[in-house]
């Protein structure tokens, strides 16, 4: 009978180790479970911060472009100011110009006609003085 005993309790034994496995396990299984669930709030976090973060992106992306468009409407708008500043001048010089031209013109008809004159004088010899 001591080897029925023996025997029975060497299967209980077994069984309290086997049930200690078992509750290991179950125990490794919940922490798992836990871990999972820790980790799938992480990664839901994760990615509504990406979101949040694109989402930032493409909003400093429009106002950066915004920007760059009125930049270069502020950079036309300046140039055709300076263009019609410039075409302006070179109008009033140009007329300026053309008025220094028309005076040298005349200038140049008084000096002829005063030449022509003065050799005139000397042809007829009589200093400017008519002749009697």
């Amino acid at each position: 009978m001591a080897s029925l005993k023996e025997r029975v309790e060497r299967h209980d034994r077994e069984i309290a180790a086997i049930r200690k496995l078992i509750q290991a396990g179950m125990k490794m299984l919940v922490k798992s479970d836990e871990n999972l669930l820790r980790l799938e709030g992480d990664q839901f976090a994760l990615r509504r911060e990406q979101s949040a973060f694109r989402q930032e992106l493409r909003e400093q992306q429009i106002a950066i472009r915004q920007e760059l468009r009125e930049q270069q409407i502020a950079i036309r708008q300046e140039l055709r100011e300076e263009q019609m500043t410039f075409r302006k001048e070179v109008r009033e010089e140009q007329i300026a110009f053309r008025k220094e031209l028309r005076e040298l013109a005349a200038s140049q008809r008084e000096t002829g006609r005063l030449l022509e004159a003065f050799i005139r004088s000397f042809r007829s010899g009589s200093n400017g003085h008519p002749k009697n």
